[in-house]
């Protein structure tokens, strides 16, 4: 995985979220003072960075979904492919799980 491109993603749709809600505040200024060529302009610069933004946020989210799937598949072979291994490990995590529980308890 390729933790710094997700970040980067993530933070550009930020940006871009932030230049959206920004533009939109210059778009309700401009409709209230001056021209409609203007806040027209401006109107088409606002749709076109949510449509972007909005389609960044479907690749993200594509992303996310993808990996999650990947390595509940990985994790559901690792399981099928070497269950005991898998069971010694639970009951070993259950074990130490029971030993610390016990000297806590028995500290009481």
């Amino acid at each position: 995985m390729k933790p710094a491109a997700p970040r980067t993603t993530r933070e550009d749709l930020i940006n871009d979220f932030d230049a959206v809600i920004g533009e939109t505040e210059q778009l309700l200024k401009s409709v209230a003072g001056a021209g409609q060529e203007q806040a027209a302009t401006l109107r088409m610069t606002i749709e076109e960075r949510l449509a972007d933004a909005t389609q960044r946020l479907a690749r993200l989210r594509a992303d996310a979904t993808e990996h999650a799937v990947a390595a509940a598949q990985a994790t559901d072979r690792y399981v099928k492919d070497d269950a005991w291994r898998a069971l010694g490990i639970g009951a070993l995590a259950g074990a130490i799980a029971g030993v610390v529980l016990g000297a806590w308890i028995g500290r009481r």
